[in-house]
């Protein structure tokens, strides 16, 4: 299953607008470009164009003879495929292998001007996350570990139908992070006990087209996730 990421302006009910690309020259536009791989052998390619800089909410629609494309090393490129939700429009594909040794070239093509065909991104080290105690209490500490360690920052989330959002990154990765007592917080009076589901994502920064001149972001990610029962 692949777990879009909704753009927090969409969330919070800001007005977003599209854009078609034929009124666009690249340099007006930015990119947010993501490589994330789940243990499955395959690598999801996930990009979002929008015109001005990067919080913009203004998405850019491929129209005329623009488009997206990824290349798994000297493999063939393989168009990204786009999908629309209300006025975002994204662009998705998947790759077979994971490889973190294997370099994806992410191109924009068209005729307008030069597009940016030069967007690589690798993916950080995999990692596997231990199995994680089958319960546990929120108002106890709780330690989730992983292996292998890596340098690349982690980010941990914390999701479940009784408990609020909880996020932390994690610079120094040591394969193992304790959420302290107390930490996970009851979403109300209601349901006490629920599955509770944590992510690790390993990241890792890439290299962004410079034709991309409003800026953006090309990221490795490496995700894996694990559920425990929570209770108070």
């Amino acid at each position: 299953m692949r777990i879009l990421t909704v753009p927090a302006a969409l969330l919070l009910g800001v007005a977003c607008t599209d854009i078609d690309s034929e009124d666009l020259l690249t340099s007006g536009m930015s990119a947010a470009i993501t490589m994330t791989a789940r243990g499955d052998g395959n690598t999801d390619a996930d990009a979002i164009l929008r015109a001005g800089g990067a919080t913009s909410t203004t998405f850019v629609a491929l129209t005329a003879d623009d488009s997206l494309t990824v290349a798994a090393g000297d493999a063939a490129a393989v168009p990204l495929e786009e999908y629309e939700i209300a006025a975002l429009h994204g662009y998705h594909a998947t790759i077979t292998g994971d490889d973190p040794a294997t370099v994806y070239t992410i191109a924009l093509t068209r005729t307008v001007d030069d597009g940016a065909p030069n967007t690589t991104v690798q993916l950080p080290p995999a990692f596997e996350i231990t199995a994680p105690a089958a319960n546990f209490s929120r108002a106890a500490a709780f330690t989730l570990d992983w292996t292998p360690a890596a340098e690349e920052p982690m980010e941990l989330t914390v999701s479940g139908d009784c408990v609020n959002l909880y996020v932390n990154t994690i610079d120094a990765d040591t394969g193992t992070f304790t959420i302290p007592a107390g930490t996970l917080t009851q979403v109300d009076a209601g349901a006490q006990n629920c599955d509770v589901t944590f992510t690790l994502k390993r990241t890792k920064v890439g290299s962004l087209d410079v034709a991309f001149e409003e800026g953006g972001s090309a990221i490795g990610i490496q995700e894996r996730s694990a559920s425990s029962l929570s209770a108070p």
